[in-house]
């Protein structure tokens, strides 16, 4: 999907024969597709793409909500590790 503004009446016609009407003025998304034929047609600017801001605390791969744990693991999980001494090292 691509962010674009009309800059003038456009009537995209898709494989199908079907056309979609997009009026000058209006800002939204719309497939790559038709945001790349309307900026070649001058009737669309696209507009640069946004990165998402990253989600404090979530994790967004995990489908959990950002948490680690649940509540039949173990009561250890997630408990922190303190240092240890590695042959005489820090003394």
């Amino acid at each position: 999907m691509a962010r674009v503004t009309f800059t003038k009446d456009y009537d995209h016609r898709w494989p199908s024969r079907a056309v979609t009407a997009f009026k000058a003025g209006w800002a939204g998304t719309v497939k790559h597709e038709v945001a790349e034929s309307a900026h070649a047609k001058g009737a669309a600017t696209i507009e640069p793409s946004r990165a998402k801001a990253p989600s404090h605390g979530r994790l967004p791969d995990s489908g959990r909500g950002g948490k680690l744990g649940r509540s039949d693991d173990a009561h250890d999980v997630g408990a922190s590790v303190r240092d240890q001494l590695l042959g005489g090292a820090g003394e």
